[in-house]
């Protein structure tokens, strides 16, 4: 048989996301704490914590899918897992339903639909597509989607079903990924704090940290799941995972020989993007590209990371913006090789920091998980001047404009991400990545970015403040 020229071979490190399961690879440990924890007559609630792009969605994929397809996990992995076997033969599986959280903000974003109905709305049909799919009938009238208006109505439609479930042995998981505090009201939380006490639902919650400690303040009685999730934060993959992410999925054409001449190559691009999947994608997909497409005979490291710094940005920038202030005045420092970071002072700072992956300890002290991003780090020093524009809660001071400006939420979303890297310039996937979590296109982008110019600068034909980098994306200099 002939073989496929490698020009027209797919490059299997191409981003994805999600991951398909044969292209999920690692987080054997997270794995094994959510099946632990779902695998049982009732499962528990679960937090995954994370910066976009470290895998969150991919991973609640996966154990979707091993749940439906149970042989892909071993038996030995967890007691817990062969129990949930048992439940299977039975025919009492659990029902394991997706939402896409995001929708809720980007679906009608500055419509005047209130953010419940909508929430009860993708929940509900969420819910019914899965029991379509397991033949699982309910007997439930439901209205016209265009003629119910009042939550309550839709969360007693939901009761309905979630009680109909529970007297036939079903137990239904959500998966609420992409949840953002604006698409998550406390009156929403404690309808489903409720369904989960009452019929054994659970809910595996994926988001940022501080979102998810807004959920689960054991301070606050009025926290929508006070005190009853467990948390996972996803950190980069161990050495090993990521070597393994590296190197197997080109394991068709890339031989064993091939992979042990390049062994300290392949081990330098682990230790550089620090085991993130996503850094650790685009370092394959450069060796791919110039191995198998191009059949470069000799590698060059440096032309692998200088792809992976300027592929990465979006990748750092979400790492970065996850951070609070006091946390990125401590990654700095390191970063720097300032010795103060070390301090007593900023303990509980480095341990969180270690505890969510930003931070590594070593015998040497802290460091950057990845040099990369140290780098990254460095260059984002900040910048001194004040700034011409000050954003608040819906609406911005422009220092040329007497009164404040009203702005729209994805206005709002997109100057706050353009302020927070102000007089540096940020790709249009980047943008994309964090203001509509790429739901969007470049036309609305530069739709939204002419919107902002009007309100927003003197003479929006010639921008002082919102400027185009020809070929890149678009610069805040204020």
């Amino acid at each position: 048989m002939a073989r496929t020229p490698a020009l027209f071979i797919r490059n299997p490190y191409a981003e994805n996301r999600p991951a398909s399961p044969e292209m999920f690879y690692g987080r054997a440990a997270d794995v094994r704490w959510m099946i632990e924890r779902l695998a049982k007559p009732y499962p528990d609630s679960l937090a995954i914590a994370g910066p976009r792009r470290i895998g969150k969605t991919s991973l609640l994929h996966y154990v979707r899918h091993a749940f439906q397809h149970p042989d892909i996990i071993d038996e030995k992995v967890t007691t817990e897992w062969a129990a949930y076997r048992n439940l299977l033969a039975l025919g009492w599986p659990h029902l394991h339903v997706y939402v896409d959280a995001s929708r809720l903000l980007h679906s009608q974003d500055d419509g005047d639909e209130t953010t419940a109905p909508r929430f009860w709305r993708i929940l509900l049909r969420a819910l019914l597509h899965t029991c379509e799919q397991h033949h699982e009938h309910l007997d439930i009238e439901l209205p016209a989607w265009e003629t119910v208006e009042e939550s309550d109505w839709l969360a007693e439609i939901l009761e309905d079903a979630l009680d109909t479930l529970a007297l036939r042995e079903r137990r239904v998981i959500f998966y609420l990924d992409e949840v953002e505090k604006k698409s998550f009201p406390v009156e929403v939380g404690q309808v489903l704090r409720s369904f989960a006490m009452q019929y054994g639902a659970a809910f595996v919650i994926a988001s940022h940290r501080s979102l998810l400690e807004w959920l689960d303040d054991p301070t606050n009685y009025n926290s929508p799941f006070y005190n009853m999730l467990s948390y996972r934060y996803l950190r980069p993959l161990p050495s090993d995972e990521a070597y393994t992410l590296l190197t197997d999925p080109g394991r068709r054409e890339l031989s064993p020989t091939w992979m042990a001449d390049h062994e300290p190559l392949l081990a330098a691009l682990v230790e550089a993007t620090g085991g993130h999947p996503s850094l650790v994608k685009l370092a394959g997909e450069r060796l791919w590209d110039l191995s198998v497409v191009q059949q470069r005979a000799t590698l060059s490291l440096e032309e692998v990371l200088n792809h992976v710094r300027l592929q990465g940005e979006p990748t750092f920038m979400s790492i970065w913006n996850a951070l609070d202030e006091s946390e990125r005045e401590v990654v700095r420092m390191i970063a720097q090789g300032e010795r103060e970071a070390c301090s007593p002072d900023h303990a509980r700072v480095c341990e969180i920091l270690r505890r969510d992956g930003v931070l590594v300890e070593t015998e040497q002290g802290w460091r950057v998980f990845s040099p990369l991003f140290a780098e990254y780090v460095r260059d984002m020093s900040p910048v001194e001047q004040e700034s011409a524009l000050r954003l608040e809660e819906m609406q911005v001071y422009v220092a040329h404009a007497e009164t404040p400006i009203a702005l729209t939420k994805t206005e709002h979303r997109l100057l706050a991400f353009l302020l927070a890297h102000r007089g540096r310039t940020c790709s249009r996937e980047a943008i994309l990545a964090h203001v509509w979590n790429k739901h969007e296109d470049n036309k609305v982008l530069d739709v939204t970015i002419q919107r902002l110019r009007r309100k927003i600068e003197p003479d929006p034909r010639e921008p002082r403040y919102l400027i185009t980098v020809r070929g890149e994306g678009y610069r805040l200099d204020a």
